[in-house]
C-alpha cells in the first residue's frame, strides 16, 4: 500500500547534515574522517544517527573543513540562515493565536460584511494565483480571522458564510505549510459554520475541506466517507442542475479519488475519476465556484496524483507527457503538479528530472519550495540520491528550503 506523504521534518539531524555538506564538498567518509582525525567508522556512525557527535572541538574543526558559513545553525544553536531568502519566515504561532482567540461583543453591520467579503474573495485569488501566496495569505489571514469572528452567530444575513469560507482558507494554507492538526480546528469551524450557513454549496464546499485535511492527518477512509455524504447530498436531480453545483460536486469527487487510491482501493479510486471526468467533460470548461477548482485540466492532474497515489508511478508519468498545465490552471495547481511530478521521478530514482520538477514548481510559485511542507520532504528525498549533474541546483532548492 503506497502512503502519502502527509509531514516532513522540516529541519535535518545533525548526521544528516554532515552527510549532505560532505557530499556537496565531494569528499569521502574516509577523507573527511582523516582530515578531523577520525575513523571513517565513527564518522559513518555519525551521519547514520548511531553515535552523537559530543564534542564541539571536533564539530568547529568539522564545520572548518566542510566550509560551513553558518556555523550555530549547523551545530543546532540556532535558526537556519539561507542564502536566499525569498521571504520573511511563515511563523503560524500568531495565526493560531487568532485561531485561538473568541469572538467579542462588537457590534457588526452590513457594510463590514460585504467588505469582508470582497476582501476574502481577493484573498482566495491571492492563495490560487500569486507567486507570494503563502506570505501575502497568511498576511490576509492575520485580518479576516480577527475581523469576522464575531459573524459565527447567524445573526447577519451572508456573514456566516463569510466566517466558514475565511476558516476554509486557514485549513487550506495550515496543510500546505505542515500544520495539519491546526487546520484540522479551523474547518471544523468552517464546516459547522457552512452547516449552519443553510447554503448547500457552502457547506459541500467545506466539507471538501474537511475532507482534505483528515486525507492530510491520514485518515483515508473518514475522508472518503465525508465525500460521499457530500456527493449524495448534491446528486443531481432532472437537467435543470447548476454548473456551480457540477464544479463543487466535481472537486469533492476528486477528493474522494485520491482517498480512495491513498486506501489503495484501485476500482474505487479508478470509478470516481472516471464520474468526475464525466462532469467535467459535460461543463467543457475549467471553473472555480467558490474557489473549489474543477474542470478538465483539474482531473488531468489530479489523475497523476492517483496514479501515483496507487504505486504507478510510471504511468503516473506518461500521462503527464500530455499534461501542459502552464497557462491552464492556478498556479497552486501549477505548483502542486510540478511536485507531484518531482516525487514520482524521486521514485523511479532520476534526481535529474526530479530537480527539474522542483525548480518547475518554484518557477510557478517563487514561495513553494520555501514553504510548502511537500515540498521540503521531495527535495529531501532527492538529495539523498546525490548527483553530480544537479547538485547546484539541487543544494540551491535546500538552502531556499531552509533544510541547510
Amino acid at each position: 500500500m503506497v502512503q502519502v506523504e502527509t509531514t516532513s521534518d522540516a529541519e535535518l539531524t545533525l548526521g544528516r547534515r554532515i552527510e549532505l555538506l560532505r557530499r556537496r564538498r565531494g569528499l569521502s567518509r574516509r577523507t573527511l574522517a582523516s582530515l578531523i582525525g577520525y575513523s571513517a567508522e565513527w564518522l559513518r556512525q555519525v551521519e547514520k544517527g548511531e553515535r552523537p557527535a559530543d564534542r564541539l572541538s571536533t564539530l568547529l574543526r568539522m564545520a572548518d573543513v566542510l566550509r560551513v558559513g553558518d556555523v550555530p545553525s549547523f551545530l543546532g544553536l540556532g535558526p537556519a540562515v539561507p542564502k536566499q531568502r525569498v521571504s520573511p519566515e511563515i511563523g503560524i504561532s500568531d495565526l493560531r493565536m487568532r485561531l485561538f482567540v473568541p469572538g467579542s461583543a462588537d457590534p457588526v453591520d452590513d457594510g463590514a460584511v460585504q467588505r469582508w467579503r470582497g476582501q476574502l474573495e481577493a484573498a482566495w485569488s491571492t492563495w490560487q494565483n500569486s507567486p507570494r501566496r503563502y506570505s501575502r495569505t497568511k498576511a490576509d489571514l492575520m485580518r479576516l480571522l480577527a475581523e469576522v469572528r464575531n459573524l459565527n452567530t447567524g445573526a447577519i444575513v451572508g456573514g456566516v458564510e463569510v466566517f466558514a469560507h475565511t476558516h476554509r482558507l486557514a485549513a487550506a494554507f495550515l496543510r500546505q505549510v505542515g500544520d495539519p492538526s491546526l487546520a484540522l480546528l479551523a474547518i471544523e469551524r468552517g464546516a459547522s459554520a457552512g452547516v449552519r450557513s443553510r447554503d448547500p454549496l457552502t457547506a459541500a464546499a467545506c466539507a471538501g475541506g474537511f475532507a482534505a485535511t483528515l486525507l492530510r492527518l491520514g485518515f483515508a477512509v473518514e475522508a472518503r466517507r465525508v465525500c460521499e455524504e457530500v456527493e449524495s447530498r448534491l446528486e443531481p436531480e432532472g437537467e435543470d442542475v447548476t454548473p456551480e453545483v457540477v464544479s463543487v460536486r466535481g472537486a469533492v469527487q476528486l477528493t474522494a479519488a485520491e482517498a480512495a487510491a491513498i486506501d489503495n482501493d484501485h476500482h474505487a479510486a479508478e470509478r470516481l475519476l472516471t464520474q468526475a471526468r464525466v462532469a467535467a467533460e459535460g461543463l467543457g470548461e475549467d471553473r472555480n465556484d467558490l474557489a473549489s477548482s474543477f474542470g478538465p485540466t483539474d482531473v488531468a492532474i489530479h489523475a497523476v496524483r492517483i496514479e501515483l497515489f496507487l504505486g504507478r508511478t510510471r504511468r503516473a508519468l506518461r500521462l503527464a507527457e500530455q499534461l501542459d498545465v502552464d497557462g491552464r490552471a492556478s498556479i497552486e495547481r501549477q505548483a502542486r503538479h510540478h511536485l507531484t511530478l518531482a516525487r514520482a521521478h524521486s521514485r523511479e530514482r532520476d534526481p535529474v528530472a526530479a530537480t527539474f520538477a522542483l525548480l518547475q514548481a518554484e518557477d510557478a510559485c517563487a514561495e513553494e519550495v520555501r514553504f510548502n511542507v511537500d515540498a521540503k520532504s521531495v527535495i529531501q528525498d532527492v538529495l539523498r540520491q546525490d548527483n553530480a549533474r544537479v547538485r547546484r541546483e539541487l543544494w540551491g532548492l535546500a538552502e531556499r528550503a531552509a533544510l541547510v
